[in-house]
């Protein structure tokens, strides 16, 4: 009885992998042209099912990749050249427009470019230029509004800035001086502007929001050392997700959830590598 047992549990096994064999995820090769790390950099998803992600090569020029099949197969495209173009950031609107922000590697301004049909690409646009500017991300709201964080190097401070019009104006403002490293935007369905930061020192973990993008209530979601390189994410009903990496040999991923727009987190790791080294998992994405 056992035995059949087992073997009808393989047979069921066996089937089930068949019937789920389309949403296993295949490792394909995007572009070997040399990718750099995308930092904030995420895949992006447009309401026709097709991924996009954009990314430096190891030239530092800008490539556009699209997948029509779930990441199976991809297509890329240089879209920026001719200077040292650094950590991209990409977000889609409501209309499968693609909107992009970035750092000219030079003076290190934060720059802008948006394509309407996925193709055709904005000549760039300089969005804030105080020197020594880098790492920013971009959000769209539900509105299609524009929201990007990014940081102040030379000062050490989390800025932001945001437009709601379709980049033609921008206005922007400190979300905070607290000697910030990193930072993730993302907005709730109720226009809500999150970002999450990593502070540069002990390497702890902040939450931000603000409706208005001029008064910021801020949080502290994680106090230990060495975490890295926070990402946020919103999910049904408003829950806030972030995660973030370790800078230590324990190699743990930390993730962190709140139900309230950020006031309150329930937070936990996930142990990656019990015999790995530095860096193993400092990038984390969400």
């Amino acid at each position: 009885m056992k035995s059949r047992l087992f073997s009808l549990t393989l047979l069921y096994l066996i089937i089930l992998v068949f019937l789920v064999r389309g949403s296993i995820q295949v490792f394909s090769d995007i572009d070997s042209t040399g990718l750099e790390f995308p930092y904030q950099d995420k895949f992006i998803q447009d309401s026709k099912g097709r991924l996009h992600i954009v990314f430096e090569d190891s030239g530092e020029d800008l490539q556009q990749a699209t997948s029509t099949d779930n990441g199976s197969t991809w297509s890329s495209t240089e879209i920026l050249t001719g200077t040292s173009y650094i950590h991209p950031s990409l977000a889609v609107d409501s209309n499968n427009g693609l909107y992009v922000v970035l750092v000219d590697g030079g003076p290190n301004n934060i720059i802008y470019i948006n394509s309407s049909n996925q193709s055709t690409w904005s000549s760039p646009a300089i969005i804030a230029s105080t020197n020594n500017l880098d790492l920013p991300s971009i959000a769209i709201g539900p509105s299609n509004e524009l929201r990007v964080c990014y940081i102040d190097l030379t000062q050490g401070d989390l800025m932001y800035i945001g437009s709601d019009n379709l980049g033609l104006n921008w206005s922007g403002a400190v979300v905070n001086t607290s000697a910030q490293d990193r930072c993730d935007i993302e907005v709730d369905s109720t226009g809500m502007i999150h970002i999450v930061a990593q502070s540069d020192g002990p390497d702890t973990v902040y939450h931000f929001n603000s409706s208005n993008g001029v008064n910021w209530s801020t949080t502290l979601i994680d106090d230990g050392t060495n975490h890295r390189n926070p990402s946020i994410a919103i999910g049904n009903n408003d829950q806030t997700y972030v995660a973030w990496g370790e800078n230590t040999a324990s190699s743990k991923i930390w993730f962190a959830n709140s139900s309230d727009k950020g006031k309150s987190w329930t937070t936990r790791s996930i142990q990656v590598n019990t015999t790995s080294t530095l860096n193993d998992a400092l990038y984390a994405n969400i």
